[in-house]
């Protein structure tokens, strides 16, 4: 549905990630109505391992919303090389862990 940049968030002169509606001004409704709930679900969450959400709106017509940028690539980029180490996978797991019972 959507498609992620690494962008400056001029304003405040820092880099952060940019989450637009692929089909740009061309979304539907129903678009729209999924990534602003997504933008709220995630800004209203407070917690380290949970990307923060720093702002939202519309732009030539197209809906947007910043986060905190994180580098370093997604798991699915990392586990497309293959298994994780179980050391590894078992780190990971306990940072997911402590993340699921966050909220605003």
């Amino acid at each position: 549905m959507g498609r992620v940049y690494r962008a400056r968030q001029a304003r405040l002169n820092r880099l952060v990630a940019l989450k637009r509606i692929l089909s740009g001004a061309f979304a539907s409704p129903g678009d729209v109505r999924r990534l602003r709930l997504e933008a709220e679900a995630v800004a209203a969450l407070r917690h380290p391992h949970i990307v923060a959400v720093h702002e939202a709106g519309e732009a030539d017509g197209s809906v947007f919303f910043s986060m905190e940028l994180l580098t370093g690539g997604s798991l699915t980029d990392r586990l497309a090389r293959g298994p994780l180490a179980p050391r590894a996978a078992a780190a990971l797991g306990r940072q997911l862990a402590r993340a699921l019972p966050a909220r605003a």
